[in-house]
């Protein structure tokens, strides 16, 4: 039997509800990211939470356990727990996707997160495709480019989120299904989103040396436009 759907407004509804008895003003976010707020879960799917607190100690976290452990479907919440002072001092370049893909259920991140700029997103563009890059090569040469398909799925789940943060810059707006984002590119880009949308479908059909070369060349082209954008600055 299939995995169904988290009813997730109702979940996140008595969340909320909960949490904001447990911490009270504490609390200073609440707020729901990844699959569930883009609109793209399955019944597999974690519930990513952000759950920002005045301070954070080990206490917290064991009260936050016991609390998602009373709940229904408690045990599929993952995400981040922080406290104020942690998230102020994050870096910048890894805000573009916390705050853009995270819809509000309680407080607000306002002069809480690091304000992000162009350069910031830039430069998560930049070490997203330079890690993929480096892992493609490495995982082909030093695995016989026999590397485990879930690898391989989670690194073009990577390149996707670069491409949709490239997107924003290009455009202006941002695209949270990936499925819409496929649409915005041409050529080589959406060929790495629709491959990773159609994982399961043509995995069969895919050699490991196919999707190595596609995520190699996307990670490179990545690399390139991203330097040469801001090089003619």
């Amino acid at each position: 039997m299939q995995p169904t759907l988290v009813p997730i407004d109702e979940f996140t509804r008595l969340l909320t509800s909960k949490c904001q008895a447990l911490f009270g003003p504490r609390l200073l976010y609440l707020g729901l990211s990844g699959s569930y707020a883009r609109g793209e879960a399955t019944g597999e799917s974690d519930i990513d939470i952000h759950l920002i607190l005045d301070e954070l100690a080990l206490t917290d976290l064991d009260d936050y356990r016991a609390l998602l452990q009373e709940i229904p479907h408690g045990e599929k919440v993952c995400g981040f727990v922080g406290d104020a002072a942690a998230l102020a001092a994050w870096p910048a370049h890894e805000m573009f996707q916390f705050t853009m893909g995270s819809r509000t259920l309680s407080g607000s991140l306002e002069g809480i997160a690091p304000s992000f700029g162009e350069p910031d997103i830039r430069a998560s563009i930049r070490i997203a495709a330079s890690g993929l890059y480096h892992m493609a090569g490495h995982r082909y040469l030093f695995e016989g480019g026999d590397g485990n398909y879930e690898g391989l799925k989670l690194a073009y789940k990577t390149a996707c989120f670069a491409l949709q943060e490239l997107w924003f810059l290009q455009s202006g707006q941002y695209i949270p299904r990936k499925e819409d984002l496929a649409g915005c590119f041409s050529g080589l880009y959406r060929a790495v989103i629709e491959r990773y949308l159609h994982w399961e479908a043509d995995r069969d059909a895919l050699s490991p040396y196919a999707l190595t070369r596609l995520l190699f060349d996307c990670a490179r082209q990545l690399l390139q436009e991203v330097d040469g954008d801001e090089s003619a600055r």
